[in-house]
């Protein structure tokens, strides 16, 4: 009976061993292929990108060319309506040269007759007769001449008057575009515009869990499809959290309450840092103290209604200017002063006024160019050339720079961006720049 029981209970063993080695096998296979079907979607992303990259790319060149030839063309016929008004002005001179003459010649025949009517008593009647048949004549010939003036002026005029017409409608119907491709680009590479930040960061407080865990259990505590949440966007970061960026401080509220809910994951609101400023051209023996001093006095129309002791403003480094007499403090502001200061475009200072701008906190390294860190605690032993990304030589010895050539942007040309790193690597052009750009100012307070 024993040994009917135990084999009985091996052969139950062995059949649920092979059962968890097929559940097992199964859940590789389905694993592989959802990593498989995320690289499928992954390169298919990557490819449509690409080939919508290079289709904006021949629609602006197209447009270019067309615009460069309908500019030519406008010259042209500009070239045409400044030669017709020269041979007009010719001929309007010649034509007031040939009245002169017909008015002369008509002054002197009544000249004559009045020399005739005086000396009628004294000549012959047949005389007289002849004479005036004669001037009849010239008279009568001169009329002939002015109407034939008369009507070549009336011809040239309404050909004048189509032409004119022809050219303004040619000028209105080409209008050059609101901004070139130049400007353009320039609008592009600046800085993007600060944005608020409204942040939740989520953990679990099971060691065991990852990321994928938390993102699953945040879906399931907010059910969008019933509680209608709005998350902008949403990312992984270190130590098994989540970060959850909400457009409306509304939003993110009511998304941390439902998550409270959830006692195995922790919501906390992130801790944003102060925004930063940058100014432009200060003389460099200001000390930092004095910036600050003369800033707040000169400037006390921007921030009058505000408590200046409850906000923060301090000089937190200075950037060097090519004039070794100027520098570029960078100051760290209040959400509220930051604000008031970037609206106004231009601040006091001392005896000047100097432009001001948003400063992204983004940091980059000069030696690597790698971004997080500072060339002070960078790990590589050799700069790379931010200008061709060649590590046998700096930006200031960069051959293709001194001839002109395309630059090279090092961080794009890793990230397999190389149709799009025609750039230096300090670009704000740089794709992969903006997108730590945008991660630097997740944590920064703008409103």
């Amino acid at each position: 009976m024993k040994r009917e029981c135990k084999s009985i209970a091996a052969e139950c063993l062995q059949s649920l061993y092979e059962i968890v080695l097929a559940l097992s096998d199964s859940r590789s296979r389905h694993k592989y292929n959802l990593e498989a079907e995320r690289t499928k979607h992954a390169q298919e992303l990557v490819r449509i990108e690409r080939a919508h990259n290079k289709d904006l790319t021949n629609v602006v060149k197209t447009l270019t060319e067309e615009l460069s030839q309908a500019r030519e063309d406008v010259r042209k016929s500009l070239d045409e309506t400044k030669s017709i008004r020269d041979w007009l002005g010719y001929e309007t001179e010649e034509s007031k040269e040939t009245n002169k003459d017909v008015k002369k010649r008509l002054l002197d025949i009544e000249t004559s007759l009045r020399e005739i009517k005086m000396e009628k008593s004294k000549t012959k009647v047949e005389s007289v007769t002849l004479s005036t048949k004669k001037m009849e004549t010239d008279i009568k010939t001169l009329s002939a001449q002015l109407d034939e003036l008369r009507t070549k002026w009336g011809a040239l005029k309404n050909e004048t008057s189509r032409t004119l017409e022809t050219s303004n409608k040619t000028l209105h119907e080409i209008k050059p575009p609101e901004t070139t491709v130049r400007e353009r680009k320039e609008a592009a590479a600046k800085s993007p515009t600060p944005q608020p930040n409204h942040t939740l960061i989520v953990s679990s407080k099971d060691k065991t869990h990852t990321g994928e865990h938390v993102l699953q259990i945040i879906r399931e505590a907010i059910d969008t499809k019933k509680s209608g949440a709005k998350v902008e966007r949403v990312r992984k970061a270190r130590n098994q959290k989540v970060i959850l960026k909400c457009s409306t401080k509304e939003d993110m509220e009511a998304i941390q309450n439902k998550m409270r809910s959830r006692k195995e994951i922790k919501v906390e609101a992130a801790k944003a840092a102060n925004p930063l400023l940058i100014m432009k051209g200060v003389m460099a023996y200001h000390k930092d103290a004095d910036i600050i001093e003369n800033v707040l006095a000169q400037n006390k129309h921007l921030v009058k209604d505000i408590n200046l002791k409850e906000v923060t403003i301090r000089v937190r480094y200075r950037k060097r200017a090519r004039n070794q007499l100027q520098c570029h403090p960078v100051l760290e502001l209040s959400p509220s002063v930051h604000k008031r200061f970037l609206e106004a475009g231009k601040l006091y200072i001392d005896l000047q006024k100097v432009a001001v701008y948003d400063q992204s906190p983004l940091v980059q390294c000069a030696k690597c160019l790698g971004f997080g860190h500072t060339k002070a605690v960078c790990g590589e032993k050799t700069a790379t050339c931010s200008y061709c990304a060649d590590k046998t030589h700096e930006w200031e010895k960069c051959p293709r720079r001194k001839q002109n050539e395309e630059p090279k942007c090092k961080n794009c040309w890793e990230n397999g961006i190389k149709t799009e790193a025609n750039h230096e690597a300090f670009s704000n052009k740089c794709k992969v720049r903006q997108k730590w750009d945008e991660i630097a100012r997740s944590r920064i307070a703008y409103c």
